[in-house]
């Protein structure tokens, strides 16, 4: 049913000419602009339910609205720049002149100033995590006893920007952002031991000292 299903939502993408992305589990960062809508779109409800009034038509003109409202990162409305022209309202508006290039650049220019924003708040740094490091995975915290991260180590096998796909030796796998991984280290002293253990299985001759016994001079009249 579940392979079905995806076979559906890709041909359903390839008819409509769009590209399925997935993003990053448990990461709602990677998809903030629909989930910021969703909770946008939640407080309307919640007020109509409040007011006893019909949710779904609050909900209509709650879209008509924000469709027709100036959006803060373009300038523009959402209305403006799909249909070309700004759509009617109750509220008189005038419409001014925009230009493709423009509503890109202040579109680039805000989206930087916000990201440069959260990754000072969030005091983030760049991960240098690669393919074949072993690492320790996040996990949510069941009771005092529990650790902040598995004690099963995995290993990364694949990497899409932020996203890290990590295995473990039972052969699960995680897909996760690259926050919730902790890198490790095998400590030398254990390889090198596997090391000198391998080697003594593999040597089969005893060492002999060559160094030569000699009697000391008071035990002559003992020695035959």
């Amino acid at each position: 049913m579940e392979a079905r299903g995806k076979e559906r939502i890709r041909d359903f993408a390839t008819y409509m000419g769009f590209t399925h992305r997935k993003i990053t589990p448990l990461w709602p960062q990677s998809n903030a602009e629909c989930e910021r809508f969703m909770r946008s779109i939640g407080k309307s409800i919640r007020a109509a339910h409040t007011q006893h009034k019909n949710w779904k038509q609050e909900m209509f003109t709650f879209l008509r609205n924000y469709r027709a409202t100036k959006h803060a990162t373009t300038d523009v409305s959402q209305a403006k720049l799909l249909f070309g022209r700004n759509i009617k309202t109750k509220l008189p508006t005038i419409t001014p002149k925009y230009q493709d290039n423009e509503i890109r650049e202040t579109d680039k220019r805000k989206n930087d100033k916000m990201k440069n924003y959260a990754d000072t708040r969030r005091n983030a740094e760049s991960s240098d995590l690669k393919i074949g490091d072993t690492v320790l995975v996040r996990q949510d915290k069941q009771n005092k006893l529990s650790t902040p991260y598995n004690s099963n180590p995995y290993k990364i096998v694949e990497r899409n920007g932020t996203m890290l796909t990590a295995k473990r030796d039972d052969g699960h796998m995680i897909t996760r952002n690259s926050s919730f991984y902790k890198q490790v280290k095998i400590p030398p002293t254990i390889v090198n031991s596997e090391k000198e253990q391998e080697q003594e299985e593999s040597s089969t001759q005893l060492r002999t000292s060559g160094r030569m016994n000699i009697a000391p001079a008071y035990l002559k009249d003992y020695v035959k």
